[in-house]
């Protein structure tokens, strides 16, 4: 036969499962399974019920417990439905789950490479006619600030043939809460959103819709809408929810360098503005007085030898802030404050410096003749160098070439 080597590095199956968390009293089940991976097409499928609980003087019921039992026995590996690999799904009748009460199952799913995960399924049968409310997004889903988030529901009335549920008028309401590290502490903080309407315009609709630039990064949102007829919105057992939990991740960082690829005299001072790189999450914040954001450099000679003779290698080291002087200089138009370089041949700030006040402006001294000297015998004095922006956890970089050219007139 064909043997399957696993796969590296070999992780557990990866269970996703959909089903109500709410069944109406006069609705079917089904618990499906079929989504989850990292099985190896080789599934082991085994369900199995952790227990039930029931509101208030509701006592469970030992012979509804059984039949639920046995049912997802069946779909386990050994059961009827197949006994070698077992089922995905799980499907009960409107009549074998018990009205008023709880469930709280599990399922174990064991790979082709004999690793196992397991994930609970949590259902909650009504006491009464309730609509039933489902999520047309993901039940979890990564988005970026940048972005607007849409949340979409579906709703459909009791299957109960005597409420007269076409005649009912529906009630929508939101609710959300945060999770996020302390910014001190590191500790995972869970907090209820007091008002939704802050980041939300409207949160008694089928929908919710939060615009861009509203959402924090790095934090994770659970937004639950709740569904109810307006007669009985007030009983808790007839009316059902549904959460949808939101991860709002970074976007990637641009970095750009004013002027790009250019020509450079000898004897003028030179600017590496990247002032105006770009966090797509915060457009309106300058990067010269973000503190996320920082910056390091590398520079090659046409040979792919350091630029610099305080550096071994491409990258720039020892970045110092400048000392200003009184002068200023101008660059693609724009003013500088002219450095007071160091004159010695091993000390970084004799040949570069970061403006102190300017995040993102570094200062080459163009004028020390011991680096990015203009070509000669006929070679370019080309040189290639390459800008790393660096904020909060992210990194982007561009690179560009500088063509230094002798004389003092300003190419």
């Amino acid at each position: 036969g064909i043997s399957v080597s696993p796969p590296a590095p070999l992780d557990p199956p990866k269970i996703i499962v959909n089903w109500n968390k709410n069944v109406d009293l006069c609705s079917p089940l089904t618990v499906n399974a079929m989504a989850s991976y990292n099985h190896g097409d080789q599934p082991a499928w085994a369900w199995f019920l952790k227990g039930v609980s029931c509101l208030g003087s509701i006592q469970p019921n030992s012979g509804s417990t059984s039949a639920v039992e046995d049912i997802m026995k069946a779909s386990s590996v050994g059961g009827l439905i197949d006994s070698e690999s077992g089922s995905y799904l799980l499907e009960f009748s409107k009549d074998e789950l018990q009205p008023g009460c709880i469930y709280t199952m599990a399922l174990n799913l064991t790979g082709r490479w004999g690793l196992t995960s397991t994930a609970d399924v949590v259902v909650s049968k009504q006491s009464v006619p309730a609509p039933k409310v489902s999520m047309q997004n993901a039940r979890e889903m990564t988005i970026t600030r940048s972005r607007v988030l849409t949340l979409q529901s579906q709703v459909e009335n009791s299957e109960c043939e005597t409420l007269g549920a076409e005649e009912q008028v529906l009630k929508f309401l939101w609710s959300g809460q945060t999770e996020a590290a302390n910014a001190f502490s590191g500790a995972i903080e869970q907090n209820p959103i007091d008002d939704l309407t802050l980041l939300a315009p409207k949160i008694v609709s089928a929908s919710l819709m939060v615009p861009k630039y509203v959402l924090e990064p790095d934090v994770t949102y659970t937004f639950t809408i709740k569904v109810g007829y307006a007669e009985t919105w007030d009983d808790p057992g007839a009316t059902t929810s549904e959460e949808v939990v939101v991860f709002v991740g970074r976007s990637p960082i641009k970095v750009n360098v004013a002027g790009g690829s250019r020509k450079a005299m000898k004897t003028n001072l030179l600017a590496v503005d990247s002032r105006t790189s770009l966090d797509p999450d915060f457009p309106d914040d300058l990067v010269e007085a973000n503190e996320a954001w920082s910056f390091s450099y590398e520079c090659s000679t046409p040979e792919g030898q350091a630029c610099f003779p305080t550096s071994t290698n491409a990258s720039l080291v020892d970045v110092r802030p400048c000392e200003l002087s009184m002068e200023t200089f101008e660059d693609l138009g724009t003013a500088y404050d002219v450095p007071s370089f160091s004159t010695e041949e091993l000390q970084s700030d004799s040949y570069y410096c970061s403006h102190p006040d300017k995040r993102g402006v570094l200062i080459l001294n163009m004028q020390n003749e011991k680096a990015l000297n203009p070509g000669s015998g006929g070679e370019l004095g080309n040189y290639t160098f390459v800008v790393i922006g660096h904020a909060h956890g992210r990194e982007a970089s561009v690179s560009f070439t500088i063509q230094v050219m002798a004389g003092d007139v300003a190419v």
